[in-house]
């Protein structure tokens, strides 16, 4: 059990930190296309 609390820290952390560093490297690409509130909220859809 303790792997497992263990496993899904990690795999949410470098999931969080990939998503975060594909957004700003695409928010920088393409301007500033949706507001800040919309694209927070797709990012919580994406990582459930």
């Amino acid at each position: 059990m303790i792997w497992a609390i263990g496993g899904g820290l990690a795999i949410g952390f470098c999931l969080g930190r990939l998503i975060g560093v594909l957004a700003t490297k695409l928010r920088n690409a393409n301007g500033d296309v949706a507001p800040n509130d919309f694209l927070a909220l797709s990012l919580i859809a994406l990582s459930y």
